[in-house]
């Protein structure tokens, strides 16, 4: 018994020595972010697992810390500004660029490859605040499950290798180029401006592949307080315009499927108009026979009634109940056929309604494409007047 208390003990310490203490590594983050040591703080909080209930804490804080890490470098970047860069050169990416961008996943049926390119600050915005903003709308696009971010430290590298300039990059132009060199299927860019004291953005999301924007989103808002819900709310836009996207295109049928889907439905019509026709034929002609065995019966019974001799009464009495059975019977098969007729009739009806939309659509078609040409031809003797038709 005391060595099962033993090893009992042993095991509640070893799963307590091996447990990790995320409140800790919590802890430890917040410490690094006080002493402006953001990149450690960042690594810290990224070891946070996404099963733990601080998940989401460690997220917006790595979200609030690379804020402040790109306000940074872009206020230093302000103090010692670099020498102006030359014009940036549209050349093809590296090899070993290529390469490792190939070793990305492409996009899937849920979330969609993207890169956000730094956004431009105009009229009048500091470039912290144009870049406080941007990690805003990293950390909502990292949160949203249309879109896979690609990490902003690995986009620079990889823009460093292939020696390009994404400073002042606004044009579709630019985008598409980043977007290829970074083998992404969508990119963000976008420009913040301030006119009093308001502020607009506009973020335009372009397809690589189609050069084509997708999306665009303009908001205003009053400060940079009310910046992280406007972040929020521009990602869900967008979110609704992949959704929407992602939808299959409803098919546009040729002339030729119309026609042979018309002619199917005039099939049915007359197939249906001839079952229903026989149908009500076998109906009305089992009700007539019917009314001849009632009748028939009917004109046996006086002569059952006089019969004196028992033989003859028997056999007048077989003849009047066969012939009301055999009507019984004949009535049962007309009401069942003119019933049945009823149904094809109702079918039938249905199969015209799509013959005729079919007819329709087929015509508006070919009003459509139909040109007439109206040609005068002068003579010596006579002049010509002419009207033709081309479909």
């Amino acid at each position: 018994m005391k060595t099962f208390k033993l090893l009992l003990v042993l095991c509640i310490v070893t799963g307590s020595l091996m447990a990790v203490d995320y409140e800790a590594i919590m802890s430890e983050g917040t410490r690094l972010a006080r002493a402006q040591n953001y990149q450690a703080a960042i690594d810290e909080w990224s070891k946070i697992p996404e099963d733990s209930p601080l998940f989401e804490k460690a997220q917006k804080n790595i979200t609030r810390a690379r804020s402040k890490l790109d306000a940074e470098r872009a206020a230093a970047a302000t103090v010692t500004p670099p020498p102006p860069p030359p014009p940036p050169v549209f050349t093809a990416p590296k090899p070993e660029m290529k390469t490792a961008a190939s070793t990305r996943p492409r996009i899937t049926t849920k979330r969609v490859n993207v890169g956000v390119i730094a956004f431009t600050a105009e009229s009048g915005v500091a470039a912290s605040d144009a870049a406080t903003i941007n990690s805003m709308f990293n950390g909502e696009l990292v949160l949203s499950k249309k879109f896979e971010l690609l990490d902003r430290s690995q986009m620079d590298n990889m823009l460093k290798e292939a020696e390009f300039q994404q400073t002042g990059c606004t044009s579709s132009e630019c985008a598409v180029q980043v977007g290829k060199m970074l083998n992404m299927q969508k990119m963000f860019f976008g420009t913040l401006s301030k006119l009093g004291n308001k502020y607009f953005i506009l973020i335009n999301l372009i397809d690589i592949e189609s050069s084509k924007v997708d999306h665009y989103v303009k908001y205003r808002f009053d400060s940079l307080e009310e910046s992280e819900s406007a972040m929020k709310k521009i990602v869900a836009q967008f979110d609704e315009a992949i959704a929407e996207m992602m939808k299959a295109p409803e098919k546009v049928l040729t002339v030729e499927e119309l026609g042979q889907r018309r002619d199917e439905a005039f099939g049915g019509v007359i197939r249906n108009s001839i079952i229903a026709g026989s149908l009500i034929a076998i109906g009305v002609g089992s009700w007539i026979g019917g009314d001849m065995m009632y009748n028939s019966g009917v004109n046996l019974y006086p002569s059952y009634k006089n019969a004196f001799a028992s033989s003859e009464a028997e056999q007048l009495h077989d003849s009047i109940v066969s012939a009301g059975d055999l009507a019984d019977t004949l009535y049962l098969v007309s009401e069942s056929t003119l019933i049945l007729s009823a149904v094809f009739l109702v079918w039938d009806a249905v199969d015209f309604f799509i013959y005729s939309s079919y007819a329709g659509q087929i015509q508006e078609r070919k009003k459509a494409a139909m040109t007439t040409s109206f040609y005068f031809v002068p003579g010596r003797d006579t002049t010509k007047f002419g009207l033709t038709y081309r479909f």
